[in-house]
C-alpha cells in the first residue's frame, strides 16, 4: 500500500506540473488573476502553480548531479549579487522575489524536462504530442484576440472587468496574442515553426506544414520590426538550404493549394489591415523619426548612464528597477544584455556568460553524434542555433526577451529535454 501511494503521489505531481505548463503556454496571460502588490501587473496562476508542482517534483524525484551542481552555481551567483546590491541600496523585498522567480524558472525548466522525457522518450512524440499542441491552443486563442480585439485598450479594460489586471501598451491592428505583447510573440512564433518544420520532414504529414505556415503568418502579423526581421534572417537560412525540399512541396498540388490558401489569407487579412501595415512600413523606412524608436534609444541612453555608474560590479540582482522609475517615467531598460550588465557590472557578467557559453557548447556537443545520425534533427538544430544567436546578440537589445519566461521557460525546456535524450542515447565518449 505504501508503494501505491508513493506511486500515485508521484503520478499526481507529475500530472499537475505538465497540466499546468500546458496551460501556460496555451492561455498566456490570460490567467492573470492573483493581485501581489511587490509586482506591477497580477502573478499568473499557471506560473504560481507552476514552481509549485515543480518544488514537489524536486523533492519527488531524483535529480542529475551535474544539474544540481550548475543550478547551485547559478543561485549563489545571482543570491550573491542580490545582496550586493542589498549592502548597497538596502535590502528589499521585490528583488528577492525576482531571485526566487529566476531560480524557480531554472528549475521548473529542468523537472518539466525530465518528467516530460519519462513520458515521451521519443523526441517525434514529446513535440507532437505536447508541445506544439499547447502552441496551437496559443495559436487559435490568439487569432481571436486578433480578430475581436483590434485595440489592444479594449482587451485591458475587458479582462480588468474580470479581475485579470495587466498593464500593457497600446497597439492598434497587431498580432498581440495571449502573451499580449507582440515583440514579444514575434520571438516566440518561431519555437513552434521549427518544431512543425521538424515533423514535417520527419512524418511528411502536410498538417504539420500548415502549422508551420500559420506560425510564420502569425509572427508576421506582430509588425514586430526586431521580430520579422529575426524571423526573416531564420527563413532565409531554411530556404537557402531547403530549396530542393521546397520544389518538391510546391510541384505536389495539396501542398501548392496549401501555400495559396495561407497566402490569400496573408493578402486579405493585410487588405483588412492595410492601415497598420502601412504604417508598419513607414516606420521600418522613416525609423530614425518614428517615436516608438525614439523611446526606445531613450530608454537605452537612461540605462547605458546608469551602467557607466556601476560598470564593474552592476547594482545588485533587479536593484535597478526602482532606480530606472524614480529617475524615468519608464518601468525599467528594454534591452535583456543591458539588463543583465546593470545588475551584474562587467566582470561578474563576462565570468557568467562565459560559463553560460560553456554550457551551450557542452549541449552542442551532446547534439553531434545525433545530428549525423538525424538529418531532420541536423536541420532542427541549425535552425535552433541560428534563432538563439539572433535573440541573444539581437532580438535582446530591444525587447527584455531572454527573462521572458514565455520564452526562457520553453526554450530551458526543450534544451533540458534534447540534453537527456542524447545522454541516454549517444552518450560522449570521454
Amino acid at each position: 500500500m505504501a508503494y501505491l501511494r508513493t506511486i500515485t503521489l508521484k503520478s499526481l505531481i507529475r500530472g499537475g506540473l505538465l497540466f499546468f505548463f500546458f496551460l501556460f503556454l496555451a492561455l498566456g496571460n490570460l490567467l492573470r488573476l492573483l493581485p501581489f502588490s511587490s509586482f506591477v501587473n497580477n502573478m499568473l496562476v499557471t506560473e504560481f502553480f507552476l514552481f509549485f508542482f515543480a518544488v514537489l517534483a524536486f523533492i519527488a524525484f531524483p535529480l542529475h548531479r551535474k544539474f544540481v551542481m550548475y543550478f547551485a552555481l547559478i543561485s549563489l551567483f545571482v543570491f550573491a549579487s542580490y545582496c550586493y546590491g542589498g549592502i548597497l541600496y538596502e535590502f528589499s523585498l521585490q528583488p528577492f522575489l525576482y531571485v526566487v522567480k529566476l531560480g524557480l524558472t531554472i528549475l521548473s525548466s529542468y523537472m518539466l524536462a525530465q518528467l516530460l522525457f519519462q513520458k515521451y522518450p521519443k523526441v517525434e512524440d514529446f513535440f507532437s504530442q505536447y508541445l506544439l499542441r499547447g502552441y496551437i491552443v496559443c495559436l487559435f486563442l490568439s487569432a481571436f484576440i486578433y480578430i475581436a480585439f483590434p485595440y489592444s485598450d479594449d482587451l485591458w479594460v475587458f479582462l480588468q472587468n474580470y479581475g485579470i489586471s495587466f498593464r500593457g501598451d497600446p497597439h492598434r491592428g497587431r498580432f498581440i496574442s495571449v502573451y499580449f505583447d507582440p515583440n514579444f510573440f514575434a520571438s516566440i512564433a518561431f519555437i513552434p515553426f521549427c518544431i512543425s518544420m521538424f515533423l514535417y520532414k520527419s512524418t511528411c504529414r502536410w498538417k504539420y506544414f500548415l502549422f508551420s505556415t500559420l506560425f510564420l503568418l502569425s509572427g508576421i502579423l506582430t509588425l514586430s520590426r526586431s521580430g520579422i526581421f529575426v524571423i526573416g534572417i531564420c527563413l532565409c537560412f531554411i530556404m537557402l538550404r531547403e530549396s530542393r525540399l521546397l520544389t518538391k512541396i510546391l510541384i505536389k498540388k495539396k501542398s501548392a493549394l496549401l501555400v495559396l490558401a495561407v497566402s490569400f489569407i496573408g493578402f486579405a487579412i493585410a487588405l483588412y489591415r492595410l492601415p497598420e501595415f502601412s504604417r508598419f512600413l513607414i516606420r521600418v523606412i522613416y525609423i530614425t523619426d518614428d517615436p516608438s524608436a525614439a523611446a526606445r534609444w531613450a530608454n537605452f541612453v537612461q540605462g547605458f548612464v546608469i551602467l557607466k555608474e556601476h560598470v564593474f560590479f552592476g547594482m545588485g540582482y533587479n536593484y535597478l528597477m526602482k532606480a530606472f522609475t524614480e529617475r524615468t517615467d519608464m518601468y525599467c531598460v528594454d534591452s535583456s544584455m543591458l539588463f543583465s550588465l546593470i545588475n551584474f557590472g562587467s566582470i561578474p557578467f563576462a565570468v557568467f556568460f562565459s560559463f553560460l557559453a560553456y554550457s551551450y557548447m557542452q549541449f552542442v556537443r551532446s547534439m553531434s553524434r545525433w545530428k549525423r545520425e538525424n538529418p531532420a534533427f541536423r536541420c532542427l538544430m541549425a535552425d535552433f542555433h541560428l534563432y538563439i544567436l539572433l535573440i541573444v546578440f539581437f532580438a535582446s537589445f530591444f525587447n527584455n526577451v531572454l527573462y521572458y519566461n514565455f520564452w526562457l521557460i520553453p526554450m530551458l525546456t526543450i534544451c533540458f529535454y534534447l540534453s537527456l535524450y542524447a545522454k541516454k542515447h549517444f552518450p560522449l565518449k570521454e
